[in-house]
């Protein structure tokens, strides 16, 4: 998988997440009580962001921060609850639990490839 910068990806998802919901900068920027010039900034990938601003900008969509991050992020991958889940589950299992969860990922992942 390609590295895609984290300026990029998050300008990507916002964008996505904004059009879906009918939202324009300011109205965003009134939702997060941040300037929509800063909205702005961030779709352009022209300022960096940080953690705490992440978050403030990711919770009028139900999400957490990090959620903003994921590359390639489609609309009907975004169950708030259950990536948190999912997270805290594979960090929360042993090493071989996490092998085991890493086998089966990628398998799942080359198999919608084809």
């Amino acid at each position: 998988m390609k590295k895609i910068p984290a300026k990029t990806v998050l300008a990507e998802n916002l964008d996505l997440l904004m059009k879906n919901k009918g939202w324009s900068n300011r109205t965003l920027a009134s939702k997060c009580d941040i300037s929509d010039r800063m909205i702005g900034m961030i779709l352009k990938e022209s300022s960096s962001v940080t953690i705490e601003k992440l978050n403030i900008v990711a919770k009028p969509f139900g999400l957490e921060g990090w959620q903003l991050l994921i590359p390639g992020l489609k609309l009907d991958q975004i169950e708030p609850r259950k990536l948190t889940k999912l997270v805290t589950n594979y960090t929360a299992t042993n090493s071989e639990g996490r092998k085991y969860i890493d086998r089966v990922a990628e398998k799942e992942a080359n198999y919608k490839e084809h």
